[in-house]
């Protein structure tokens, strides 16, 4: 499946309201000349993919993705990424936090903070009318909002061509890998962010001729329940309930540090990912290694000396579950019998768990399959780095393959398994296809 095609209606709306760029109203409530509501977003993709396409959706692979409508790039997410339930629509106060509002106490309360913001913007105004430039941000803002909540993100503050938005759970406290299924989430969002901007805006914004690159910047960080405050700012009828910490101001940094589409993280999420140097680097600027946030503050006589680095999104969006959809490959964590859609969520630590490969090919054949696991991050110690397996499969129907690898979650980080099915005369059967395992450090998380 072609990550585009999660949004199809984006790369027409955007189009539509570069070519149109004195309508103002929105192409959802259009109608046709015989009065009858027509949906223009679907109309148009179903003429341009015509054969593949219905009212119902466009059938990719095996998936079924919505065409249109109202949040139907956060619904195509989530039904990728296997989430259940209905996100936060909301803007403003946390849920988590309704209850301080016109309420002077202070509450303790974890969060992973993500900030966003549109670069490289400025001279569209020069380019294009007034209206276009408008349309233009809305719709990268408009699904920037929408990525967010499909993560289960919620959107806390717009702020001109930037977002702001927290991660965290309150329902689930009592979980111990809580806080990193929220740092996946983050971390998620942002990649999906970034390849938002570079699939689907860039190129269409390119194809008119824009003498700036457009993209966008993101920074995220972590703060504990016990370096976040929450409280309520104001007074008088102009107030927010909002989160004071060091690590909420240093996402805002991060994302002021980062290049044009690319993330930042900070130390604290790192670590809760348990993230080493095959996602992570450090930046540099005019040829010297920038370490630590900027500014680097003096308290006393100690430097604050907090880390930044620069995640390779690129290599992480390899490993995310639509570059699996048809595939054959599937996860299965033994203890519960349930599946497990890579990078998803995380895994406990110190859980069995079986990758599944299934393949139909010409009956009577040897097939192997050559299973190549890598292993992240500093928990892995000299584990640490690439191991291949070859596994025989077995016919169990005629011209039906199928083998399971059985392994174990041993280490805190960003793991993956390469598949690849060949012949008995090495004949590519199945080229490679990565499962993605996110695995959890419960003692990291105290």
């Amino acid at each position: 499946m072609e990550f585009e095609s999660i949004f199809t209606a984006a790369q027409f709306e955007l189009n539509n309201r570069i070519k149109n760029p004195t309508k103002k109203s929105s192409v959802y409530d259009s109608r046709s000349s015989d009065g009858a509501s027509m949906d223009l977003v679907t109309k148009a993709i179903q003429e341009s993919v015509r054969g593949t396409a219905s009212m119902e959706g466009l059938v990719i692979g095996d998936d079924l993705l919505e065409l249109s409508g109202e949040g139907v790039a956060r619904k195509n997410i989530r039904r990728i990424f296997g989430k259940v339930g209905e996100p936060s629509m909301s803007i403003g106060c946390h849920p988590d936090f309704l209850h301080l509002t016109n309420s002077s106490e202070l509450e303790n309360g974890y969060a992973i903070t993500l900030f966003m913001d549109i670069s490289g913007s400025t001279k569209l105004g020069k380019k294009y009318p007034i209206e276009t430039v408008f349309n233009i941000k809305n719709t990268i803002i408009k699904y920037a909002i929408e990525i967010i909540q499909a993560f289960d993100g919620h959107v806390h503050r717009i702020m001109g061509d930037a977002v702001m938005a927290f991660f965290r759970t309150k329902e689930h406290e009592a979980s111990e890998s809580l806080m990193m299924k929220n740092a996946v989430d983050s971390i998620n969002c942002a990649t999906y962010l970034i390849e938002f901007m570079e699939k689907v805006i860039t190129p269409i914004i390119e194809e008119q001729g824009a003498d700036e690159p457009v993209g966008i910047r993101v920074g995220v960080d972590y703060g504990n329940n016990d370096d976040v405050i929450w409280g309520n700012y104001g007074a008088f009828g102009a107030f927010e309930v909002t989160a004071t910490s060091y690590n909420v101001d240093v996402a805002a940094k991060l994302q002021h540090a980062a290049k044009t589409n690319t993330i930042m993280i900070g130390y604290n999420l790192k670590k809760l990912l348990g993230l080493g140097k095959e996602y992570t680097s450090t930046i540099e600027k005019s040829g010297v290694s920038q370490t630590y946030v900027k500014p680097n503050y003096k308290i006393g006589e100690s430097q604050i000396n907090y880390k930044q680095y620069k995640f390779n999104h690129k290599e992480y969006f390899k490993i995310l579950p639509q570059n699996l959809k048809g595939s054959a490959y599937n996860l299965k964590l033994n203890d519960t019998n349930t599946y497990y859609t890579g990078c998803s969520t995380t895994i406990e630590k110190f859980k069995e768990i079986t990758f599944e490969a299934a393949v139909s090919y010409v009956p009577g054949q040897r097939l192997t399959l050559i299973a190549e696991k890598t292993n992240t991050g500093s928990d892995c110690g000299r584990e640490r780095g690439v191991s291949k397996k070859e596994f025989l499969m077995s016919e169990v129907n005629s011209g039906y393959y199928t083998v399971s690898v059985p392994e174990s979650t041993a280490y805190h980080g960003i793991h993956h398994m390469k598949f690849r099915i060949q012949d008995s005369h090495g004949n590519i059967v199945e080229d490679d296809k990565c499962v993605g395992v996110i695995v959890s450090h419960p003692i990291l998380l105290n």
